[in-house]
């Protein structure tokens, strides 16, 4: 399963694609891999009206589990494939006690591939893999909004 991660580029403004799988991602999050610009962008959260306004915001990876983006030779944003991964977040969390309970909880499900502590410190991202009947997954862009919004 594809995703795609998104960082703004400083010169031109314009979001920039990598991808990646699922797999990568997960065991970048074991690791802390990126623990650091996780640290610095959680420090300063508490004052920031706006998430984007800390100096951190373009260093951090927008993280697109559900789908897998491009470019088109123009230069738009096209949608190429729907992984099937959903990204379910729980906010208002204040006491690390409490998401360690929801993570177990939530990793007794079958549907869940992982579950873990959101960027802010108080917050759980669980994600869970959806799938049509047959384990086929939407094909077109439409298609794939209608399924995640009904999952």
């Amino acid at each position: 399963m594809e995703i795609t991660l998104a960082r703004k580029n400083e010169k031109t403004g314009q979001l920039c694609y990598s991808y990646s799988n699922v797999e990568k991602l997960l065991d970048a999050v074991r690791t802390n891999k990126y623990a650091t610009y996780g640290m610095l962008f959680r420090e300063g959260f508490d004052q920031l009206r706006d998430a984007s306004e800390s100096r951190y915001y373009n260093q951090i990876y927008q993280v697109m589990v559900s789908a897998r983006y491009g470019r088109t030779t123009e230069g738009e944003r096209v949608f190429r494939s729907y992984s099937g991964v959903l990204a379910l977040q729980v906010k208002g969390l204040h006491e690390p006690q409490k998401i360690a309970s929801l993570k177990e909880k939530a990793m007794l499900l079958p549907q869940t591939l992982a579950a873990m502590t959101g960027c802010d410190g108080q917050s759980l991202v669980v994600l869970v893999l959806v799938a049509l009947p047959g384990n086929q997954r939407p094909k077109q862009e439409h298609e794939a909004e209608l399924f995640h919004i009904k999952s």
